[in-house]
């Protein structure tokens, strides 16, 4: 379930309460399901501090709250092909940057540098290793496109 992680749990908050807050035409273009799936796994726990006399990029939102509605504009608000071609364009050249950082960070060639340098405790515990969902990925690749994006 998606509200055993903190930040989403929060950011889907941010996004209910921005929905909200936001024209009842464009809310209703977006699933029943998808809101129903947002109020179910939204941290009800948390309060969001959202000032709607300012615009989104001046608030302090969670990077995931900027990914859905990315994902929201993308695929129900778009309101021409052009519009959502340019959309697309933005969220491919974030993911070229993403995956040249990758190449950066994990170059073979610098993975060994500075190993002497680095003093490591290390311990014979076992240590239990989980792949991410599907979910964790497609909000992380998201959240990355939108950070090379700034």
């Amino acid at each position: 379930m998606i509200s055993e992680y903190k930040d989403y749990g929060q950011a889907l908050k941010e996004v209910h309460v921005i929905l909200n807050h936001t024209n009842l035409n464009d809310v209703s273009k977006i699933p029943l399901s998808l809101i129903e799936m947002i109020e179910e796994n939204e941290d009800t726990s948390y309060e969001p501090m959202i000032d709607f006399t300012l615009p989104l990029e001046n608030q302090n939102l969670k990077q995931e709250t900027l990914n859905i509605l990315a994902i929201l504009y993308l695929n129900y608000w778009c309101h021409s092909q052009e519009e959502k071609e340019k959309m697309q364009r933005i969220l491919a050249k974030n993911e070229e940057l993403y995956q040249e950082e990758l190449r950066k960070t994990y170059n073979p060639d610098n993975l060994f540098k500075n190993k002497q340098e680095e003093k490591k405790v290390s311990t014979n515990l076992p240590v239990e290793v989980k792949p991410p969902t599907i979910f964790e990925r497609f909000l992380t690749w998201l959240k990355n496109l939108f950070k090379k994006e700034k």
